[in-house]
């Protein structure tokens, strides 16, 4: 349902194209029980033939906020995870590129009326319902771009290499 709490497990996110695949997990630390105070990673795999084999690619820590989602670029060079819930002074977007992280962008730089955020009981919506995915890459020549469809309407792209964003309305 809407309003679920994290689950705090490991996942895994593949690419479109099906030729990479990321793992977000925690590392076991002797201690913490509370996995939201765990470190966690991203690992970036190529798939290689036979279908069972793979080769690590890049890793990096990962500011975690125990929801299952993120997208995985093609080429297996970027993971962004664009959060489902609204926070204006928290990074709603994180980019992270061949194990270095890039950028993290807030809400506020959204410019998102206050009456357009829809709040539901314990959070505030602020994708575009009704187009699916919220969001996607876009190669535009050597570039590569997340494209975000807000709730007010808006579409914006952000510029993976820098996080710059730019709004397409």
């Amino acid at each position: 349902t809407l309003d679920e709490p994290p689950g705090w497990s490991n996942y895994k996110v593949e690419s479109e194209n099906k030729q990479y695949f990321a793992w977000v997990k925690s590392v076991e630390k002797e201690g913490i029980n509370d996995p939201a105070e765990a470190e966690w990673y991203i690992e970036v795999f190529q798939k290689e033939e036979p279908p069972c084999d793979s080769t690590l690619i890049w890793t990096a820590k990962y500011e975690h906020d125990g929801y299952y989602d993120g997208i995985l670029s093609n080429d297996g060079q970027y993971f962004v995870y664009v959060g489902y819930w609204f926070y204006a002074d928290y990074n709603v977007v994180a980019i992270y590129k061949e194990g270095e992280f890039i950028a993290g962008i807030k809400g506020e730089a959204f410019c998102i009326p206050e009456s357009k955020i829809v709040e539901t009981e314990s959070h505030a919506l602020w994708l575009r319902e009704y187009v699916y995915p919220h969001y996607n890459y876009v190669k535009k020549g050597e570039k590569q771009y997340l494209q975000i469809f807000t709730i007010d309407g808006g579409e914006y792209w952000v510029d993976c290499d820098d996080g710059e964003l730019e709004n397409r309305q």
